[in-house]
C-alpha cells in the first residue's frame, strides 16, 4: 500500500467530517488499493465522540481509532502503528484537501529521492470572510500554519512545514513512539514542537525533508484566531516551546533565549508594540518573549 492517510481530532467532529467529505471521494475506485484513510478519536467528549463513531459507521473502509487519553502526539502515534502505507500522512482534521490532493500525494511519493523521509504541502487559510485580514503579518501567518508557495523541491534552510498536511516515509520513523507525546497539543494547551522535534531526528539520521505545492489543502481560520489575545497566547507558548525544545537536544538555552538578554529586550518590544506595529509583529516577540522567560515553571509543572 503507498500511503496512509491520517486525520486526529478531538471534539471537533463537524471539522472532521468536512475534512472526510473531501478526502474520501478521492480515494473511491482503483486508487482505495494504494491509500487507505485512518480516523483518530482522540479522547472526545459526549456528543463529539457519538458524532465521530456515526461517521466512522457511515465510512466503509474507513479504519476508526477510539483512544481514552486525548493528545495529539499520542494520537499520531496510534495512527502510525496501526497504518500499512509506505508513507503515513497527516491531515489536521480543520483542514480541507484539494479535490487533487490524493492524486498529488501519490505523484510526489513516488519521486521523491530515497532520502527524504518528510514531505510538506500548501496550506492556504480559509478566513472567515474568504479574504486575508489586513492585519496578518508573516509571524501571525507562521502560527496559523499557513504556507502558499508554488516550489516542489528539497527544503531551503529555515522553511517551515506544517502538521496540518505532513506525510512521513513509514521505514524512517522510529519504531517506537515517533512524535513525543510530552509535546504537542493536549486539551487547551498551545504548547507545540513536536513536528520540528522529529524532524530534526530524522535529519541527524541522515534524512530530507520536501515541499511540494501541488499536494495542497484550505486551513480554516476561525474568527478567534485572528485576535490579538488568541496570537498573544499562541506566541508565549511558542516561546516556552522553543526553550522545551533546547532543554530536549541538551543544548540549554541558545544565545537568543538568554534570560538576560530576553528582558533587556521587553521594554523596547512593549514600546514598539504599543506603536504602528504592521502585521502585530514586534507584539508577538514581545510575548514570544515572555513565553521563553517563564517556560520554567509550565515545563517543571509538566
Amino acid at each position: 500500500m503507498r500511503a496512509s492517510i491520517c486525520i486526529c481530532t478531538h471534539d471537533r467532529s463537524a471539522d472532521a467530517r468536512e475534512c472526510l467529505e473531501a478526502l474520501l471521494p478521492q480515494v473511491a475506485g482503483p486508487t482505495g488499493a494504494a491509500v487507505e484513510v485512518i480516523l483518530v478519536d482522540s479522547a472526545s467528549s459526549g456528543g463529539h465522540a457519538t458524532a465521530l463513531a456515526a461517521l466512522a459507521e457511515a465510512s466503509p473502509g474507513l479504519t476508526f481509532l477510539r483512544l481514552s487519553e486525548p493528545g495529539l502526539s499520542r494520537a499520531r502515534n496510534a495512527a502510525i502503528r496501526v497504518a500499512r502505507g509506505d508513507w503515513v500522512a497527516f491531515l489536521d482534521d480543520d483542514a480541507v484537501p484539494f479535490p487533487d490532493y490524493v492524486a498529488a500525494l501519490l505523484a510526489v511519493t513516488g519521486r521523491v529521492p530515497e532520502d527524504v523521509a518528510v514531505l510538506g504541502g500548501r496550506l492556504v487559510g480559509r478566513f472567515p470572510d474568504g479574504r486575508t485580514p489586513g492585519h496578518i503579518g508573516p509571524r501571525w501567518s507562521m502560527f496559523l500554519s499557513l504556507i502558499d508557495r508554488d516550489a516542489d523541491g528539497p527544503c531551503t534552510e529555515g522553511m517551515s512545514l506544517f502538521g496540518a498536511n505532513l506525510a512521513y516515509r513509514r521505514a524512517a520513523l522510529p519504531p517506537d513512539r515517533p512524535f513525543r507525546e510530552d509535546l504537542g497539543r493536549t486539551g487547551t494547551s498551545l504548547l507545540s514542537g513536536e513536528e520540528l522535534e522529529l524532524h530534526h531526528r530524522l535529519a541527524a539520521a541522515g534524512h530530507g525533508s520536501w515541499y511540494c505545492g501541488s499536494m495542497g489543502a484550505f486551513h480554516k481560520v476561525s474568527a478567534e484566531r485572528l485576535t490579538r489575545d488568541w496570537v498573544r497566547r499562541r506566541a508565549y507558548w511558542g516561546g516556552v516551546t522553543e526553550v522545551a525544545m533546547e532543554r530536549i537536544k541538551g543544548n540549554g538555552r541558545p544565545r537568543h533565549l538568554n534570560p538576560v538578554k530576553l528582558a533587556a529586550s521587553l521594554p523596547v518590544l512593549l514600546a514598539g508594540s504599543l506603536l504602528a506595529d504592521p502585521g502585530a509583529d514586534r507584539f508577538i516577540r514581545l510575548w514570544y518573549a515572555l513565553g521563553a522567560l517563564r517556560a520554567g515553571r509550565h515545563l517543571a509543572a509538566g
